[in-house]
């Protein structure tokens, strides 16, 4: 079970720098959810950079259980605004299926209280 979830916690890392460099580089569906929300761009750069420094961190090993609980609030303050303006259910999929996997980690961290493998 140790190395499913690494292998997890490796992908969901992986998945959020990659989100956070496509933010930063002006993605087009970030551009778009953005401003449709009504936030500014300056908005946008910081989820981005929060997203690429909390990736890297569980990527390295460092803060495990803070950058999971970041990523997680990031994810959950997403998926509420993707339901607050009706954005259909495949929108939110990627969101749901992270943030289950975010939240396994941290339950098996609990329960253990390690990720030594």
């Amino acid at each position: 079970m140790k190395k499913i979830l690494t292998v997890i916690e490796k992908l969901v890392s992986i998945v959020f720098i990659l989100s956070g460099i496509s933010a930063l580089s002006g993605g087009e569906r970030f551009v778009d959810e953005f401003t449709r929300w009504g936030y500014s761009m300056h908005t946008l750069y910081v989820f981005a950079v929060l997203e690429i420094i909390f990736g890297l961190l569980l990527l390295l090993n460092k803060l495990r259980v803070l950058s999971l609980l970041a990523l997680l609030c990031i994810l959950i303050w997403g998926l509420a605004h993707h339901m607050i303006y009706g954005d259909s259910l495949s929108l939110m999929m990627p969101g749901i299926v992270l943030a289950c996997a975010v939240v396994l980690d941290i339950s098996y961290y609990c329960k253990y209280k390690t990720w030594k493998q």
